[in-house]
């Protein structure tokens, strides 16, 4: 795909984009639900940004510096200017109420902002929702607790593979101000994750609970993919990214070859002549196009007929592996990396996945294994785009 396409492909991105600068046109940032009617659900429907278990509502908020670096128009920055109080006041007024996907909200929306306006209030914001990240850290355990309120003494710990897409925060945090502390706990997560989460097959697991009082792990506890013992390809997808920034921050080969092990399996996993995985390559014979929840979907399929496992597709983890093949390839310049890269481009931004219709809100089709549209998928293909006019510049 040339340059041309790959500018003209960003562009379409770019238009639907600005059906969501009218929709959030006041302060307040929500939420965008998964849809199957390629148009996302009212926003008074989603989570706003300062409730605990808000994850993706930066996968809309971040795609306006994007954008601002590929156009130049200053418009995407002003609008994003509207969110600001918000996300100053989530982590100054209600610390308490984050976890783990810190990463996820200040990353795309606060340092990307603060690297393009220089912006002290962007830096600030950034770094005390890295402390926050950090508070959440068992010393006994070594891992960032995803989900619990940390004054709270009940339950036990938990560690999810998304937070491998988290600890760059961190990472960020401490080149930003020189603290090892950042750094420590970074490496330590990832260390930790590498040791208990990826099998020797190097297929990985979704989540562990763990003994709070000891740290010793308890059990595998799949929240995502088919269930426990499955092997969830969006969670391969953030572990593949994660450790390729992490080699990136820390320049160490560990994590590198780490990542392309990683990617070597999944790739192995890989339906013949499709480069988007299936929602998990765990599924069951009895039930090879399992759904991945019960949210409503574009289409239903008899989920016992493997022929119907093409409906069961999530493009979402594609278009974060090639982000992450994006990153690799700044560590070291390779041949079948280049390959994945061509590969994606071709069939992400293929009428198959890639909805071009510039009325419609709806980007990347196909995700999560529901045949349905979700932010974050749109999000990382534009990434994905952007990466390959631009792989030199460091989004974060």
């Amino acid at each position: 795909m040339t340059e041309r396409e790959i500018k003209d492909n960003i562009e379409i991105c770019r238009k639907k984009f600005e059906i969501h600068m009218n929709g959030f046109d006041g302060k307040e940032l929500y939420e965008l639900p998964a849809c199957g009617d390629r148009k996302y659900h009212s926003h008074s429907k989603g989570n706003n940004l300062l409730d605990m278990y808000s994850w993706v509502a930066s996968f809309v908020s971040g795609l306006a510096p994007i954008y601002y670096l590929e156009s130049g128009d200053r418009k995407y920055i002003d609008w994003a200017y509207k969110f600001k109080e918000a996300y100053h006041e989530k982590v100054f007024e209600y610390p308490l109420d984050t976890m783990h996907d810190l990463g996820f909200l200040y990353i795309p929306y606060c340092i990307n902002l603060y690297n393009i306006t220089n912006d002290s209030d962007f830096k600030n914001d950034a770094l005390k929702a890295a402390d926050e990240l950090l508070k959440r850290f068992d010393i006994n355990g070594r891992y960032i607790d995803a989900w619990r309120r940390m004054d709270s003494d009940e339950g036990t710990g938990r560690a999810i593979i998304d937070c491998m897409m988290n600890i760059p925060l961190l990472l960020w945090a401490w080149k930003t101000t020189g603290n090892t502390i950042y750094r420590d706990v970074a490496k330590a997560h990832a260390d930790m994750t590498e040791k208990i989460f990826i099998r020797k097959d190097k297929t990985v697991c979704h989540s562990f609970e763990f003994d709070r009082n000891t740290g010793e792990v308890l059990h595998e506890s799949n929240c995502c993919g088919f269930g426990n013992g499955s092997y969830w390809s969006r969670g391969v997808s953030w572990a593949i990214y994660g450790f390729a920034v992490a080699a990136r921050y820390l320049q160490e080969d560990k994590y590198y070859n780490t990542a392309m092990e990683l990617l070597d399996k999944y790739l192995d996993s890989l339906d013949e002549n499709d480069i988007v995985p299936v929602w998990d390559f765990c599924l069951p014979d009895k039930e090879p196009a399992k759904i991945a929840t019960n949210c409503p979907s574009e289409a239903s399929w008899d989920e016992s007929d493997i022929k119907n496992r093409e409906f069961n597709k999530d493009s979402s983890a594609a278009a974060v592996v090639a982000c992450a093949c994006m990153e690799l390839l700044k560590h070291e310049d390779n041949e079948r990396l280049k390959a994945v890269v061509q590969a994606s481009l071709n069939i992400l931004c293929s009428d198959k996945y890639f909805n071009k219709d510039i009325n419609v809100e709806g980007i990347l089709k196909r995700q999560n294994g529901q045949m349905v549209y979700a932010t974050y998928g749109d999000y990382y293909f534009v990434q994905f785009l952007y990466m390959c006019i631009d792989n030199k510049i460091n989004l974060w």
